[in-house]
């Protein structure tokens, strides 16, 4: 697996799935599995770097996490001024066209990007539409009646409940 953590990079023929990806748990292992379905395709991970805030994972643990999901590359986008600064326009056109060659995008249905999180699965349909790239938005998964996601997850570790934490991720906790 390549990995990308810093710019500038150029990448061709991408299955691009995007998100935080904190824990790689079994809602975000149903983007991956997407992704696969684009035969032939470099399937990336595209996740953000935000210095300072505590993950389930080290950064570490989830590229090794990734690596064994089956992606091809994984980029490490810093989360700096000039990102955070994109429009949701801006940020499809230059980092998912041009930087990441995407030629299908999978996102979670909460999925934001761009400035002040402008950017909806609306919007990036949209712009996916008019370039002729197939954007896939799938739903939020449940375990147990509930959502699965980083916070339970997160919850789950702080009240000790590792069989949870670990049913919610599928793969082992360190």
């Amino acid at each position: 697996m390549d990995v990308i953590n810093k710019r500038p990079y150029q990448l061709k023929n991408s299955a691009v799935c995007i998100g935080k990806f904190d824990g790689l748990h079994r809602g975000h292992q149903s983007l991956i599995e997407e992704i696969s379905h684009f035969s032939g395709y470099n399937k990336v991970l595209f996740t953000f770097a935000f210095p300072g805030v505590p993950y389930i994972l080290s950064p570490e643990e989830k590229r090794t996490k990734a690596e064994k999901l089956g992606i091809d590359t994984y980029v490490e986008c810093p989360f700096d001024e000039a990102l955070k600064e994109m429009t949701p326009k801006e940020f499809f056109e230059e980092i998912l066209v041009r930087k990441c060659d995407a030629r299908g995008i999978c996102v979670g249905d909460d999925f934001h990007f761009g400035k002040d999180r402008a950017g909806n699965v609306n919007i990036l349909q949209n712009l996916a539409k008019e370039a002729l790239i197939p954007c896939i938005v799938v739903k939020k998964k449940k375990m147990y009646d509930e959502i699965i996601s980083s916070t339970r997850i997160r919850e789950a570790l702080a009240k000790g409940d590792l069989s949870l934490a670990l049913a919610l991720l599928r793969l082992p906790y360190m």
